[in-house]
């Protein structure tokens, strides 16, 4: 199979989306398909990838920005005047405008789309822009994105996720362009749950992101020695909806001995570094590394924290910890659904209970206290991390990227199959 992937995040860059699609793409290569990978910006190092019709000055949060989507397909077109000839899927991972040229081009020449669905863009947006901008913001996006693809689902106010304006706009966005695809993807269950609620009706896959092959043949199963204090990584963006302010404040309350190691930036960086030199925190910060180069700096880790509530869709940091044999200590159920039992440590009382989970209306996520208590617990018995760590690793193969992508390609090929 030919397919071309359109995404808004820069292929080179390191974070969540970029880690999917690269290793969705390897993998479907050594499968023997053909990828072709369309984003913005100004250069690239990876031949798969066309760079489209981007600003030159323009940024947002350091990443290049592509032009409209009508500029886009033109550029597109120019450069590949057979275009409509050469792919048999084409697939979607973002909602902006190189996204949403390739959804429309996709219409244009009959060609299956599959739209992934990555994150909950109503929790983006609170983290990124100032309330008093909020549903200025989400207007601009939607009554822009209405220019390009239908608004059929109108979402009313409720008492769930669309508890005001902005929420509303944003839940409508996600939803009408999913509605605009031929098939689904979501990294989760639970996502694809809130999706539906909402309205989708396209037949919806949930199919987790894998880790590649090479990185679990690279990793061998050591056993870790204690080293007289709990070793806690953290592995993700530092920003307002990853929570670590969070953690931090948990951290200030431990009574067993502990070590922070911080790898990452964003935004809530200088708040963080400032908090810990301010309150004796045993933390260092080490700022963004490469993927290879923190799969390695894991080794020195007992355990990753992960505070993330009611944002993350899938995480890829709790498969690589997985893969590490790392036990992942969360205060969002959800986040459990592709751990085994017994390889995590949930904390917080809302989390307990058959209503938990899925629909958190209400809950708030794990007091300092609470989660200080479980970290501490986890230093005083190591052994604990250790039985943890033996679960982890039995499942470790069950991450693998090769055994995920088969669904994804029967998702491709079913949709083949019917097209005219």
């Amino acid at each position: 199979m030919k397919i071309a992937i359109f995404t808004d995040a820069y292929i080179d860059a390191t974070g969540g989306i970029p880690n999917a699609i690269r290793a969705q793409a390897d993998e479907l290569e050594r499968q023997g398909h053909i990828v072709k990978i369309f984003c913005p910006g100004q250069a690239s190092v990876d031949s798969r990838v066309v760079l489209i019709a981007t600003h030159k000055e323009l940024r947002i949060a350091g990443s290049p920005v592509a032009k409209r989507p009508e500029v886009v397909e033109t550029e597109i077109l120019k450069q590949f005047p057979d275009f409509g000839k050469e792919y048999d899927i084409i697939h979607v991972h973002w909602e902006a405008s190189c996204s949403l040229a390739g959804m429309r081009l996709a219409k244009r020449f009959r060609i299956p789309l599959v739209v992934t669905m990555h994150g909950r863009e109503d929790i983006g947006l609170t983290a990124y822009i100032p309330r008093g901008l909020r549903s200025l913001v989400a207007w601009m996006i939607t009554t822009a994105q209405k220019r390009y693809i239908p608004y059929i689902v109108k979402i009313s106010r409720d008492d769930y996720l669309a508890k005001n304006y902005m929420q509303r706009k944003m839940w409508e966005m996600m939803v009408n362009q999913a509605n605009f695809a031929d098939v689904v993807i979501t990294p989760s269950e639970h996502f694809r749950k809130k999706l539906e609620h909402y309205g989708v009706k396209r037949k919806i896959v949930a199919i987790p992101t894998g880790v590649a092959d090479e990185v679990i043949e690279k990793i061998k199963a050591e056993k870790k020695k204690s080293r007289g204090e709990l070793r806690i990584l953290w592995n993700s963006r530092i920003s307002p909806e990853k929570r670590i302010m969070a953690l931090l404040l948990a951290l200030k309350e431990m009574k067993e001995k502990y070590f922070l190691g911080v790898f990452g930036d964003g935004g809530d960086k200088q708040q963080a570094e400032k908090f810990v030199a301010e309150n004796g925190i045993n933390a260092e910060f080490y700022g963004g590394v490469e993927y290879d180069e923190m799969i390695d700096k894991m080794r020195d880790y007992d355990v990753v924290a992960m505070m993330s509530y009611d944002y993350d869709t899938q995480g890829l940091t709790i498969d690589e910890a997985e893969v590490m044999g790392m036990p992942v200590v969360l205060v969002d159920k959800n986040l459990t659904e592709n751990l085994p039992e017994g390889g995590y440590v949930l904390v917080g009382e809302f989390n307990k209970g058959k209503e938990s989970g899925d629909f958190c209306r209400g809950r708030k996520p794990a007091s300092e206290t609470e989660v200080a208590a479980a970290l501490d617990e986890l230093a005083k018995n190591p052994e604990k991390v250790a039985k943890m760590r033996e679960v982890l690793l039995k499942h470790r193969d069950e991450v693998r990227e090769s055994r995920r992508i088969k669904r994804m390609i029967g998702v491709y090929r079913e949709l083949i199959e019917k097209s005219p």
